[in-house]
Formats: structure tokens, sequence, C-alpha cells
């Protein structure tokens, strides 16, 4: 095997755990568009100049990430995403070495025994600039593991992206005195749930799913900032926000917001109800994921069977699969005693139930009557209402 012909310097070289880098080029690659008429888009931005910072865009969403990498010199160039994202997965080495060739046509990535030139095609004055300002017109700061969680206990609910009367295909941030509030439904169910946070005035925009993944795939520890960004005032005077900036350390995602309205989820949630019944967690989800392999895709009913402090009976069944029954112990129950049925959809249950916490011990099912809304909520985590099935 004839011997990898050195190097000659180059112009720019950096040195990036391979393993670091890779996870860096998927995350972005999550942005860059798979199918799309401006190839353009699916090219990285390598700029190295004080750090190495990688950027992504598919002009609805930009990622950047910057890192301290060892690096001498300096560039801005494309790179083709797909081709980086393959060539850093099928390596085994610890460390590769970046550079850009003799000739500036090509991105070269060597390890100890090999060298690959991979070919820049694209111009970088070309590529769409992305916005790092973290200065907005309504920001707040939030700790990275709380705003995960609100995440986490949101984003599941955000399904309907076509919904032509509401914009549901994200996440409401609301943006109040000292609190972050996400609320997220598809019309059949509702999260809401808040965090501390320091903040300056108020206002909310909806952000696209797409950039909720982002944010919660990069979120780790220590401080989070968040920027709405507001357009000029229309003819009412009224001033609308029209893209937001989520940023920590080493990285900054910004986004434009949702066009459209969201629903007044404070007037879908009732103000009382009737009952109060607390169940076990684990047993309710336990219990629920067994009962409700009976059910098919087009019918996910669960039949709620309370009657008093006796145990919660869980019920399904399909014409196909037969039908199945279960009962959960109730830990306490306040209100009015508790005597009836309501027919729910079990995944959103267990969407719910998967969301908090591995620490929640309990949830409350608040309920007023069969035929209206049920609100599930533990402590200090995600309030959740589910609206009843009709009956079969």
């Amino acid at each position: 095997m004839p011997p990898i012909p050195k190097m000659k310097k180059s112009q720019c070289t950096f040195v990036a755990n391979r393993k670091d880098l890779l996870a860096r080029v998927r995350l972005a690659r999550r942005v860059t568009p798979s199918r799309t008429a401006k190839a353009i888009l699916q090219h990285i931005r390598v700029t190295v100049d004080s750090q190495v910072t990688l950027t992504t865009t598919d002009q609805e969403v930009g990622l950047v990430q910057s890192d301290n990498y060892e690096h001498e010199g300096t560039t801005d160039v494309l790179v083709n995403a797909k081709q980086i994202d393959t060539l850093l997965g099928k390596l085994k080495c610890a460390e590769v070495t970046c550079s850009i060739g003799d000739s500036g046509a090509t991105f070269d990535v060597s390890t100890s025994t090999a060298r690959f030139s991979l070919p820049i095609t694209e111009l970088v004055q070309d590529f769409p600039p992305v916005s790092t300002d973290r200065a907005g017109d309504v920001t707040a700061v939030v700790d990275a593991g709380d705003l995960a969680q609100l995440l986490r206990q949101t984003r599941y609910a955000a399904t309907d992206a076509q919904s032509t009367r509401y914009a549901l295909g994200g996440v409401l941030c609301e943006i109040g005195p000292q609190i972050l509030t996400c609320v997220a439904t598809d019309t059949q169910r509702l999260v809401v749930h808040s965090a501390h946070a320091e903040t300056v005035e108020a206002g909310q925009g909806i952000v696209p799913s797409s950039a909720v993944d982002i944010v919660a795939r990069l979120l780790e520890s220590g401080p989070v900032s968040l920027a709405l960004h507001r357009s000029a005032p229309g003819a009412s005077g009224a001033t609308d926000y029209t893209s937001i900036t989520v940023s920590a350390l080493g990285w900054v995602v910004h986004s434009r917001l949702v066009e459209g309205r969201f629903p007044k989820y404070e007037q879908v949630i009732p103000q009382r109800f009737e009952h109060v019944v607390t169940v076990p967690v684990v047993a309710l989800r336990e219990s629920l994921e067994a009962v409700s392999l009976v059910c098919d895709d087009s019918m996910l009913s669960c039949s709620l069977c309370f009657n008093g402090d006796a145990p919660l009976s869980l019920h399904c069944s399909s014409l196909d699969n037969g039908e199945s029954t279960a009962q959960v112990p109730v830990v306490a129950v306040i209100g009015q005693e508790c005597c009836l049925t309501i027919e729910l959809n079990s995944q959103y249950i267990l969407d719910y139930l998967l969301s908090l916490n591995k620490w929640a011990v309990s949830v409350d099912l608040h309920l007023i009557d069969a035929k209206s809304a049920c609100l599930f909520s533990a402590d200090g985590q995600a309030r959740g209402l589910i609206m009843p099935l009709r009956n079969r």
C-alpha cells in the first residue's frame, strides 16, 4: 500500500473530536431540507475565525453552532451536509483534521492514515444569512433544565399543522412577568406548562415544531435566552412578533414564528371541577399500556370508570381484538363522591403520562361529568386537558 502523501500547510486548519463534530453535523442536517430547488440550502457553512462555527438554514429556521476547536488561520466555505455526515460516520478515528485544499476548491478531512477531499461547489456569498441577534423587543432568560421540561411536556400535542382556523403547528411561547408559559393543542387536547424566567416585557409567539425540536436537542445546562423580534406596526397600530431567537453558550437558533391565531387557552380550561381523583402515575401508565393493546388504530377509546374511593377501572375493546379490563388504586378523592364513566383517547393519556418527569409519583384527574373535558395535573408539572370521545 503506498504511503499517504503528506499534507502541505493549508491556509486554514482545525482539529476536532470526530464524534463531537459528527454530532454537530447531524444536528445541522435536521435543519437542511432534504428536497429543495435551492441546492445551497443543503450545505453547512463552515466559518473559522475566533471560533469554528457551523451554520445551516432552510430559510425558516437557522442554526448556528460554535466551538473552540484548535485551529489556525481563517476561512468561510460551504460543505455539502450529506457528504460530510457520511464521511465522519464511516471513520473510526478519534480526531480529524479539517482544512482547505491548496486550490481552495476542496474541503479536506484527514486522519493519521487517510485524507478525503470534498468538492466546494457553492459560493459562500450566496448562502442566506442567519440572524444571531440575541437582543429582542421582548426577552426572557430561563434555566435550560426548566426549558427542556417545558418543551418535552408540551411539544407532543402540537400535531395539527393543517388547521385552517388556528395556527396549531407549533408551541405557543408566552412571556409574562417573571414567567415563561408554553402551550400546545390539536383541539382534542391541550397542554400548558410554566416556569420561572427573568423577563422584561410581555409578549408571545408560536414557535414552529421544527424549531422546538432543534432547541430541545441542544439544551444541556445553564441559562438560555429567548428573544422575540417585532415587526413594524400594522395599519391598526398593533405590532406583531415575526421571529424568535433562542440562544445559549455555543449555539443560536433563529426561527420565523408561525403566522395566525392561537386559541384562547385560558377560556378552554374549566375554572371549577366537581371531583379530583388522585392515582399513582406508574400504576395508571402500566395498566393503560396493557389494556390498550386490544385497541385498533381507528378506535383508541378507553373507558375510565370512577366509583367513589374504589379502584379506578379501565376498559378497552375492539371488534377484532376483544376486550380488556384493569384496575388502578385510588390514593385520594376530593369533592363530591365521584361515580361516573368517561371515555378518553388512550394514546392521549399515555402521551401525557410519558411526558412527566420520572420522579412524578401521582397524578390528579379533575372531573366535572362524563361529557366534559378531563384535566390531568401532576405536582409542579404540565396540565393536560383531554376532551371526551363521543359515545360509541
